[in-house]
């Protein structure tokens, strides 16, 4: 008997999207989705914060006739930022390689050889704070910063600040008694 092939039919593939692992015991990179969300959440954590104080500073007075910060100013906010989300997240970072966001994703921050949690040293001064400084830089930096987060889409799943800080992000394992597919 003759089957008939669909010519719409879309090839059939052994390929799962969020599984990238090399060996078995390799863990599962943590995706794209998971990791845009909790860097999401994290921002939005500092915005809670900052806004309030720009409002109060008169950053935005005039809106939507804004007047533009100078560098300093700009480098003076940046800075404040980053001390707030280190506030919020320094414990964290440092006991288990998450922020708050990772945490409500279940996904951290693993050193590339051994899948440890870094360093707070690594976290915040090798893997954030060059992209914050390089988001400073007039004109150059916004375009930089954007480029950081499109290296995800190689097929190791690690963003320009990852190498820079040999670490990568991993998908925390569920214990065997959780709920879920």
């Amino acid at each position: 008997m003759n089957e008939q092939v669909n010519p719409f039919e879309p090839p059939a593939a052994d390929w799962v999207p969020n599984r990238v692992p090399a060996r078995s015991d390799e863990p599962e990179l943590a995706s794209f989705g998971a990791r845009f969300t909790a860097a999401l959440i994290d921002a939005l954590l500092v915005l809670t914060l900052v806004f309030p104080l720009q409002l109060y500073f008169g950053v935005f007075k005039g809106f939507p006739e804004v007047r533009e910060q100078g560098w300093l100013e700009s480098a003076a906010w940046a800075g404040l930022g980053f001390a707030i989300w280190l506030a919020l997240n320094g414990y964290l970072l440092k006991t288990s390689g998450q922020s708050i966001g990772k945490r409500l994703l279940g996904i951290r921050i693993a050193n590339l050889g051994d899948d440890r949690p870094p360093s707070f040293f690594r976290i915040a001064v090798l893997r954030e704070l060059p992209f914050r400084l390089v988001s400073l830089l007039p004109d150059a930096g916004t375009g930089l910063v954007l480029l950081d987060p499109l290296a995800i889409f190689k097929k190791d799943r690690r963003c320009i600040h990852d190498h820079i800080a040999r670490t990568r992000v991993i998908v925390l394992p569920r214990p065997p008694n959780a709920a879920g597919p």
